[in-house]
């Protein structure tokens, strides 16, 4: 499995329409192949949001990151963005 932890970073002005946008790509990346968990949480008082993403495996990831869906929402969300988003592969150990 492939666990996946991405922090984006918005403008503080635009974070609803990225809220909206993320929680859609959260819908269509649970029905992806390979899909495990994709949840999007938002942090308290600030223009965070975090994904938490679980896929079968390796390609299951990449084809998300390349398919329809990430690319549509980056089309929506990509203006918005304070910084390049932190995305993070991880490792169950416990």
């Amino acid at each position: 499995m492939v666990h996946v932890m991405a922090v984006i970073r918005l403008q503080a002005e635009h974070i609803e329409k990225a809220v909206v946008a993320m929680a859609e790509l959260a819908v269509q990346s649970r029905a992806e192949q390979g899909c495990l968990r994709y949840e999007v949480f938002r942090q308290e008082g600030e223009a965070v949001l975090v994904t938490q993403e679980t896929w079968a495996d390796a390609s299951a990831e990449a084809a998300h990151m390349s398919g329809p869906n990430v690319a549509q929402a980056f089309a929506k969300v990509g203006q918005f963005l304070a910084a390049p988003p932190d995305i993070r592969h991880y490792t169950q150990i416990a």
